[in-house]
């Protein structure tokens, strides 16, 4: 069996009305029993309405919304190694990133 064949005719079905498919299948399956009884399962299937099965769980309760203050970034200003963080720049899942420069006391490593 043709699998697009078998699409074909379902879409096709799908254009007539209720009342004529069983004469469109007669015709297009020509005998073909298996053919005629999947194309019915798919057409009784679409013609069911899509029904969320009910859980009986209970209603979902609002959370708690905190607003909270902006804290500044303890970090800023304060000296890591030889550098001297200026402004926290962002943060995720893996770290903090923040912009820094080169401290006043800093020895230079490499002078060009």
């Amino acid at each position: 069996m043709n699998p697009n064949r078998e699409e074909l005719i379902f879409g096709l079905a799908l254009t007539k009305p209720a009342n004529e498919r069983a004469a469109f299948l007669d015709r297009e399956c020509a005998g073909d029993a298996a053919l005629r009884q999947r194309l019915e399962a798919l057409l009784a299937a679409h013609d069911e309405p899509d029904e969320l099965p009910t859980t009986g769980a209970p209603a979902i309760k609002a959370t708690m919304k905190l607003d909270l203050p902006d804290v500044p970034d303890e970090a800023v200003g304060q000296t890591l190694g030889r550098y001297k963080l200026l402004e926290k720049v962002g943060e995720g899942g893996c770290g903090v990133v923040h912009v820094g420069r080169v401290s006043a006391g800093a020895k230079e490593i490499c002078r060009s």
